[in-house]
């Protein structure tokens, strides 16, 4: 029932992250694993032209959906710097990106980690002062905000400006119909990155004005590389099964407050 799903109401999906507390913060995780399908269709776009305005990342929680937002973000910023700076001493042309990356001793790496960029805006759901946990959807009010952020003037000229909104998809219709609006007349070189476990959730009207990325579970090679020094490597395995394609469960596991339930 739509009028059931995409109410006003605020639902409590309890807590929920897509990176639990083990993991490092998105922000600041300069490895991706897996997903390089992935990084090569996001920069087939940019080389080409035809990147969009709006891009819905779905998947289970803890697979690298908000790792890869983060990634896109940090390079759509260092591409624009490397415009604004000019071509080299020499008039050489800069090499066209082979992937996404951006290292961690990059000043842009710096400024996106310690959220100092001010033209990437984090939309995520709040803390429940009284409860200690996220309420149950992202405020209209943040998403409201969305808009006038994205017709600033980028800090780097010809630069993007970037909003990622996390668990996205507990927006209620209000917050959506808002994004709507942004979505209907997007700003020059702006981004609007939604992190999303259900894409279903999303309204039809703004799923329709987006670049859909759907991000599977990782295979069990890659998660059994990164928990190598992290756990007891007869545990592994078995940690490996219970994950089921997720490496932030992975880390929830291999954490030491959840012994038991490996032993």
């Amino acid at each position: 029932d739509d009028d059931e799903l995409f109410s006003d109401d605020e639902p409590d999906f309890g807590p929920s992250s897509d990176a639990p507390a083990a993991l490092l913060s998105p922000r600041t995780t300069e490895k991706l694993i897996g997903h390089e399908g992935i990084e090569k269709q996001l920069l087939h776009m940019y080389q080409q032209g035809r990147f969009p305005h709006g891009l819905i990342f779905s998947g289970p929680a803890g697979v690298g959906k908000s790792v890869m937002a983060f990634r896109l973000a940090r390079f759509l910023f260092a591409q624009a710097e490397k415009v604004d700076n000019g071509p080299s001493l020499f008039g050489d042309a800069p090499e066209p990106p082979k992937s996404l990356y951006v290292a961690a001793d990059n000043p842009i790496f710096h400024r996106v980690a310690s959220g100092g960029n001010q033209d990437l805006w984090v939309v995520e759901r709040p803390i429940d002062d009284k409860t200690g946990r996220q309420k149950g959807s992202v405020p209209v009010d943040e998403i409201r905000k969305i808009a006038p952020f994205l017709r600033m003037t980028s800090s780097v000229q010809g630069g993007w400006r970037v909003v990622i909104v996390d668990d996205a998809d507990t927006m209620t219709r209000s917050s959506q119909n808002s994004l709507l609006k942004i979505l209907e007349e997007p700003p020059e070189r702006s981004l609007l990155i939604l992190i999303a476990h259900r894409a279903g959730a999303l309204l039809p009207t703004v799923y329709s004005r987006c670049v859909h990325i759907p991000f599977a579970g990782l295979p069990d090679a890659p998660i059994t590389e990164a928990l190598q020094g992290r756990v007891d490597k007869n545990l592994i395995p078995q940690i490996v099964t219970m994950a089921e394609g997720s490496l932030g469960q992975a880390y929830d596991y291999a954490s030491p407050e959840n012994a038991d339930l490996i032993n």
